[in-house]
């Protein structure tokens, strides 16, 4: 084998190698740099939630608190492809929202036993987040 074949074969290699990390390195950066950012939002977005979610005695009053938790959680489906969480979530979002609903137009009757379904309502919510947070459907 010859030098200038050597050469040119080394220059080739290189070459190639170089176009495979510009067009597929950015690639596969940028599907590692969502995925990164996906699970911060996550574990951001789903924290605030719980917190909202959580309190029985919310400091932004009754009047403002279904309205807050109703947006955490459509920001919740931006974080799924097609904007569809898993129905287990959906529902369990929904049934806290309720309850901050009925507080607010005034229509809880019995105050101990909405305190106890809040409660209730809010852990299943956080189940199913670190469920979908961990990847367990």
């Amino acid at each position: 084998m010859d030098w200038i074949s050597l050469a040119s074969a080394a220059l080739a290699g290189g070459f190639a190698g170089q176009l495979i990390t510009l067009f597929f390195g950015d690639r596969l950066g940028y599907k590692r740099d969502f995925k990164n950012w996906l699970r911060t939002e996550r574990f951001s977005l789903f924290s605030q939630l719980i917190t909202l979610a959580s309190s029985t005695n919310p400091e932004c009053g009754y009047e403002k608190w279904p309205g807050q938790i109703r947006a955490m959680c459509q920001r919740v489906h931006l974080l799924y492809p097609n904007g569809k969480p898993p129905k287990s979530l959906v529902d369990a979002m929904e049934n806290v929202f309720q309850l901050a609903y009925a507080k607010k137009k005034g229509r809880v009757e019995d105050v101990e036993k909405w305190t106890q379904d809040i409660r209730i309502d809010s852990s299943k919510l956080r189940e199913e987040l670190a469920k979908c947070l961990h990847g367990k459907k």
